[in-house]
């Protein structure tokens, strides 16, 4: 067999695009990175990394979830409002972005316990199936993602592996002050990662706009899989995004695949990616079920109603506001009707809403054709 040995291969009379071969044998075909390992489709690992999905709403002031599968995390002494915003121009638009998630501190911290972090959790089984041979120090795994912040500096991404506990990699990156910037590290696999085959959390993803010197210091070290023993999470920053109020920081674009090299972002369609997202979030709205009781009275029955998921969820959710929704019950066509606080209980495909006489047997519902109605909107949730 013979071989043909070249760095470049370019039409005569250009020099823009081709092939490009570097010394470790990956291409780039017309300046697009190709895939060094893994699958060529369906790279991506992460979901809602363009930030499109935000089904809980899209403006929040609370700690925790904001766009689909993406929380901002502070303590209580911290005000940021998080938010998902609209893009009109810039790189990230340019390659196809049109949503970002954005952190913009309201009640500024100086103290040294002060945090804030975007965060995202991934299934064991995620990264076990993934094709990463994440105990092998010469096979690695990469990310990418765009970001910006009014305020320049040195910040932090950071990957902690839940089945391998403490097992901590950050990889610091510099930010000018209004600029986005994509951000892209190569991470090798160690040999004291697990990752189980199972639903469970497999590992964390977070970029860290803030972190004080009570969570930094010396045993973190940049750019390589440590034992975190202390809270000791990354390495000492040298600016406060915290102290001043109006501080943003943003963030759109996040992939996570096989391989050294990262490739172009794996845009999704927006009913793809809601599929993904509703696996651990799941909006319950306005919906009619029915159960035929001849003759039953509230002190003789039950009344119930069923909904099926979009998508088989993670694990059997939970309701986000309690245990209880409060739906009404009537006849068809009747004019009368009365509300009720239907239990909620559900497995992965199914939700099903009861309302029995040991809640209250001294009311009586409509006999014969019992009507369930809900007019809300429910979250029932099943993240890591």
């Amino acid at each position: 067999m013979s071989t043909l040995k070249v760095n470049k291969i370019e039409a005569t009379g250009t020099t823009d695009g081709g092939i490009e071969i570097d010394s470790d044998g990956h291409v780039q075909l017309d300046g697009l990175q190709l895939p060094t390992a893994g699958p060529l489709s369906n790279r991506n690992l992460i979901i809602n990394g363009a930030m499109q999905v935000a089904q809980r709403g899209t403006s929040f002031t609370a700690s925790g979830y904001g766009v689909d599968r993406w929380q901002m995390q502070f303590p209580a002494a911290v005000g940021i409002t998080h938010t998902q915003e609209t893009l009109s121009s810039g790189d990230p638009y340019n390659e196809g972005f049109r949503y970002f998630m954005r952190a913009d501190v309201t009640t500024a911290d100086t103290t040294s316990d002060r945090w804030a972090q975007f965060t995202t959790r991934l299934e064991a089984q995620t990264l076990a199936q993934s094709g990463w041979k994440y105990t092998d120090t010469n096979s690695y795994i990469t990310i990418s993602f765009w970001a910006r912040s009014n305020l320049s500096g040195t910040y932090y991404v950071v990957l902690r592996a839940a089945d391998a506990p403490n097992y901590t990699f950050p990889k610091s990156f510099t930010l000018v002050g209004g600029t986005w910037k994509k951000i892209t590290c190569s991470i090798p696999g160690n040999s004291n990662l697990v990752f189980n085959n199972d639903a469970g959390e497999g590992l964390e993803i977070l970029v860290k706009p803030d972190y004080g010197p009570d969570f930094t210091g010396s045993e973190a070290t940049d750019n390589a899989w440590y034992n975190r023993t202390t809270q000791n999470w990354v390495p000492d920053y040298s600016q406060n995004w915290l102290e001043t109020v109006g501080n943003t920081f943003d963030l759109t674009g996040v992939q996570f695949e096989v391989g050294d090299k990262a490739t172009p972002f794996e845009h999704r369609s927006y009913g793809d990616e809601l599929a993904r997202c509703q696996r651990y979030c799941c909006t319950l709205k306005s919906w009619v079920g029915n159960n035929n009781y001849p003759g039953v009275a509230l002190s003789g029955g039950t009344m119930a109603g069923v909904v099926a998921f979009p998508v088989q969820m993670r694990a059997a959710p939970t309701l986000s506001s309690g245990t209880t929704l409060t739906m009404t019950t009537d006849t068809w066509n009747a004019t009368g009707s009365t509300t009720r606080n239907f239990h909620f209980n559900a497995d992965t495909d199914k939700a099903w809403f009861s309302y029995s006489s040991t809640d209250n047997s001294s009311v009586s519902l409509p006999a014969n054709y019992f009507r369930v109605q809900y007019f809300g909107s429910a979250i029932i949730t099943s993240e890591l």
